[in-house]
């Protein structure tokens, strides 16, 4: 019996999206390079989903940041309190439902986000108030209206605050003693806990989850590195960035980097959109780097 159209368009994107990532390189050099093979992917039945992908909850708890910084000095971090501050962001989970305004994995476009039902979250974010974040295989850009684009997947907004893993980039500088850290990692614990969300670190599997602004879930730490590299025009034919001879010298230049966008492909992998600090203020996604 067949499983109807809707099946056989999962399969076709699902095929579409595993030959994008296979024909990619592992850091894409230029943008949106990683997805220069999904328009003309043949159509195939999809594989089984992975048993180890988790699908991720809606953020249904509100945390401020004045709540974690109590919570932080409850916790016996009262001595960072400046830093819980400087390196708490909202991020926007986007996940899927019927009525969301978002959409992943189309045709045309890797995910058109609707930026009106972001703003509508309340939350303080770099971004403009309205019109569509528009993810193709060419640009990012700021579309009046939304383009339409069959086969794509609703998905629906929700925020959450969140802090970078103990042993990121900007969490390594502070230095923390152990004892810190390990209060560090008991508050990131707290503030999934008091916002219904899950910790990537902490659930089996890939947490099959988008996500625009905040960290990225993943567990290297090396990509605003690989990011800054490439922008200094290395290129890396080795997996680990940190052995780069030019490594030091633009560790701390690569902190401009901050997660654009995050999409979960096929439960099984991702795709990170990097824009640099500056950018993003000026609503400039023309220099957008692209890592797998």
């Amino acid at each position: 019996m067949s499983d109807g159209p809707g099946s056989n368009r999962r399969a076709f994107f699902g095929r579409a999206w595993r030959d994008a990532l296979a024909a990619a390189p592992k850091v894409a050099p230029k943008p949106f390079a990683i997805a220069a093979a999904l328009r003309d992917a043949p159509s195939a039945e999809a594989a089984a989903p992975s048993p180890l992908a988790a699908m991720p909850a809606i953020a249904s708890g509100s945390v401020t940041l004045d709540d974690l910084v109590v919570q932080a000095a409850l916790a016996g971090l009262q001595d960072r309190a400046d830093a819980v501050c400087a390196l708490a962001r909202h991020s926007v989970r986007l996940t899927p439902a019927a009525d969301g305004r978002s959409s992943f994995g189309g045709e045309q476009y890797l995910a058109q986000i609707d930026l009106a039902s972001v703003a509508a979250l309340g939350a303080a974010l770099p971004l403009p108030a309205d019109g569509w974040l528009m993810f193709s295989a060419d640009a990012v850009t700021v579309a009046s209206d939304r383009a339409p684009d069959r086969g794509s997947r609703p998905l629906a907004a929700s925020v959450e605050l969140s802090l970078p893993r103990v042993w990121s980039a900007p969490v390594e500088a502070l230095a923390l003693s152990t004892d810190e850290r390990i209060v560090w990692q008991q508050l990131r614990v707290w503030l999934a806990e008091s916002q219904g969300v899950e910790l990537h670190d902490s659930t089996p599997g890939l947490l099959a989850l988008h996500r625009l602004l905040g960290y990225p879930d993943e567990t290297g730490g090396d990509m605003p590195l690989m990011c800054e590299l490439l922008q200094a025009g290395v290129e890396l034919d080795e997996p680990y960035p940190r052995m780069h001879p030019l490594a030091r010298e633009l560790e701390t230049q690569a902190l401009r980097w901050q997660l654009l966008l995050q999409l979960s492909v096929d439960d099984s992998e991702r795709i990170y959109f990097w824009v640099t600090a500056d950018d993003l203020d000026a609503g400039d996604f023309t220099r957008v780097r692209v890592i797998r």
